[in-house]
């Protein structure tokens, strides 16, 4: 008994090591099955949900919709649709205000969805919605301070990316661009280091923000009106649920302008149409002409129709003089003539019938033909012209 006591605890080692599969808790679970049909609840049963129990659920929601390897789509790990449809989560926070400041829902599903429904460089995402203005003002302060380092493929890049920027008053204010591009242009000229053409791009950027804040109120293109417009919706829009929101106003007011020039088009189509104003009688001349009855209708209405068994009639008569008639008077006689006759006169000449007993003893005649006679071959022509010779 001592020898298996040893063996015993060696067993019972790792089995008290394993994990339990019941070990879960009874609020896993219940968390779980909420993840699993968050869409078929109705949206009032989240009322019980406080806030850091719902940020709980949407990071489980999130990591169990998450695919299992990728790269791209909406997040950069594969994803193809948000964890949550924007419908659902609008229902939801529209029932539950405490739920609907939730910068985790914010971060996990807004984000998606406005990276779903609208998609980047398309008609209804312009430049300046990309992101939400404290994001926008961050990234362009991150390429300003990109460019202080020495790394001359990330000073490229950035370039690049702070010509392309949208920027209005506000942004330069929020983001003192303009002090900070200055110093770094100032600076790379004494250093003389850094390439002559880099130094001409950030000068024509410093110029573009110069002219910007000092012509604000001045004349401007139809397309910068549009840059203008887009930048102020930016500046309201603090959160990506705000953001998808301006977007959808935005894209509605668009097709309400569009369809509205459409209707003002047709409207002015029709009622700028040439209209007749006056219509001038048709002269003796020109009536005469069209009330002149045709030749074809005047020898219809002297010959008196034929019906179809006159006709008939008619052409079996003159195919039978065709047939008929003698080769003197229709001249020598054509191969398709002689054809038609033999098809005509001649027949096959059967000269008796013969029985044949079937099953069942029923008899049919069946007509003996005249036997074939085959032709000769070469070795009997030949010793024919032998005999004779």
């Amino acid at each position: 008994m001592q020898s298996e006591r040893p063996t015993h605890q060696q067993h019972s080692r790792p089995t008290a090591q394993r994990r339990d599969p019941f070990e879960t808790s009874l609020v896993d679970l219940c968390r779980s099955v909420l993840v699993a049909n968050l869409e078929k609840y109705p949206p009032e049963v989240f009322g019980l949900c406080d806030p850091e129990e719902w940020d709980c659920l949407i990071r489980l929601r999130h990591q169990k919709t998450q695919p299992r390897s990728g790269s791209g789509g909406l997040d950069g790990s594969g994803r193809q649709a948000p964890a949550l449809t924007e419908k659902i989560l609008s229902q939801i926070e529209a029932h539950n205000r405490h739920l609907a400041e939730s910068p985790v829902v914010d971060r996990l599903v807004w984000k998606d969805c406005v990276e779903f429904r609208f998609r980047r460089e398309g008609m209804s995402r312009p430049r300046a919605l990309r992101m939400p203005w404290p994001e926008l003002v961050k990234s362009i302060q991150t390429c300003l301070t990109t460019l202080e380092g020495d790394d001359e493929n990330a000073r490229s890049l950035v370039m690049h990316l702070l010509r392309e920027s949208p920027m209005n008053v506000s942004l330069l204010q929020a983001t003192g661009a303009g002090k900070m591009l200055r110093k770094l242009v100032k600076r790379y000229k004494e250093d003389a280091i850094i390439p002559s053409s880099d130094i001409e791009v950030l000068e024509e950027t410093l110029r573009s923000w110069k002219a910007l804040a000092s012509d604000g109120q001045g004349q401007q293109s139809p397309e910068d009106e549009v840059l203008l417009k887009d930048m102020e919706l930016a500046e309201k829009c603090w959160s990506w649920r705000q953001l998808f929101a301006a977007l959808k106003e935005r894209q509605d007011n668009l097709r309400a302008c569009q369809g509205k020039k459409m209707r003002e088009a047709r409207e002015k189509l029709a009622s700028d149409r040439p209209k007749v104003v006056k219509v001038r009688p048709a002269s003796a001349k020109q009536n005469s002409i069209l009330e002149r009855p045709s030749t074809v209708a005047k020898r219809a209405f002297n010959v008196a129709p034929a019906s179809k068994f006159s006709k008939i009639r008619q052409e079996a008569v003159q195919s039978h003089q065709r047939l008929i008639q003698s080769p003197s008077k229709r001249g020598d006689p054509s191969f398709g003539d002689a054809v038609a006759f033999a098809s005509a006169t001649k027949k096959r000449k059967i000269e008796g019938r013969t029985q044949v007993a079937l099953a069942g003893g029923k008899v049919m005649h069946v007509p003996s033909m005249a036997p074939r006679q085959m032709p000769t071959s070469k070795t009997q022509k030949m010793r024919n012209l032998v005999q004779k010779r």
